[in-house]
């Protein structure tokens, strides 16, 4: 990485970590049903079936939170169903013309870091998310980069992740942040070996990063159509073209086949969009 590009990177990395801070625990899109989804792995050590209501958990795959429970459970006091976290009572779910946004009730202890342990595990996890900011812009202006025709696109790429709902997205718990993470490892790759030549291994290793991308969240299924067009438009010999995709398959089933057969067995449908 160059000079000039090392000072934005540090800049929205602080910036990052001040909003995972400061952004009231639990009041991101989703954020308490994504804890309490990683919660209930870590508690029960299995992954929840969507068909019985045993705990508190979301309809998505299992990759973002099993990735989140080891964190969770390294504090066992951590509990999100007691009175370490209150709902608000004036809370409205439809919030047109009110004046009550907070789910939760967020004492002056919690602003001047006197956190409880549900609080303090949940900051910890809100980490994780800063990570995967960090990683996404690395990975954009590697693959800039990779386009020597806009060399001035490494500069360009860091103006987009100062939008404030970047900075946000990244500083809560959700499973938008590993999704987005692997997609941008997925297209990294593919100009990588665009760049570099055919490579067995670079095929091999997108699929993995595509059937991981699934078991977070299927949207990932949304780069299928894009590398199809790019592979069949690209100047490689068809033997190459039909080699590459059969290895991008095959990676995709091995990090992802068990979750489809999963819940096909379970619901009669490869992914859980109608569960």
């Amino acid at each position: 990485m160059t000079f000039n590009l090392r000072w934005p990177m540090v800049l929205l990395g602080l910036l990052l970590v001040a909003w995972s801070v400061f952004i009231p625990v639990f009041e991101g899109a989703d954020e308490s049903g994504h804890y309490c989804h990683a919660e209930y792995i870590a508690k029960k050590k299995k992954l929840p079936n969507f068909l019985v209501q045993d705990g508190c958990f979301l309809a998505y795959p299992p990759g973002y939170y099993a990735l989140t429970a080891p964190i969770i459970a390294l504090n066992p006091a951590a509990n999100f169903d007691d009175e370490q976290i209150q709902p608000n009572p004036a809370y409205i779910t439809n919030r047109k013309g009110k004046d009550v946004f907070s789910k939760y009730i967020h004492p002056q202890s919690e602003l001047f870091f006197k956190w409880n342990p549900l609080l303090q595990t949940a900051h910890l996890v809100r980490l994780l998310s800063v990570a995967m900011g960090l990683g996404i812009i690395f990975l954009t202006i590697k693959s800039a980069k990779l386009m020597l025709t806009f060399r001035w696109l490494p500069y360009a790429s860091v103006l987009l992740f100062f939008n404030p709902m970047f900075l946000h997205a990244f500083s809560v718990i959700s499973n938008v942040t590993l999704v987005s993470f692997l997609a941008t490892v997925f297209i990294y790759l593919h100009l990588k070996q665009e760049a570099n030549g055919n490579s067995d291994k670079l095929a091999l290793l997108q699929g993995v990063v595509m059937g991981l991308g699934v078991i977070t969240k299927i949207n990932m299924l949304s780069l299928v159509l894009g590398y199809v067009v790019a592979v069949m438009t690209s100047g490689q010999q068809l033997v190459l073209k039909i080699r590459n995709g059969a290895l991008v398959g095959l990676g995709f089933a091995m990090s992802a086949g068990w979750y489809i057969w999963r819940t096909l067995r379970l619901y009669g449908e490869p992914f859980e969009i109608n569960i």
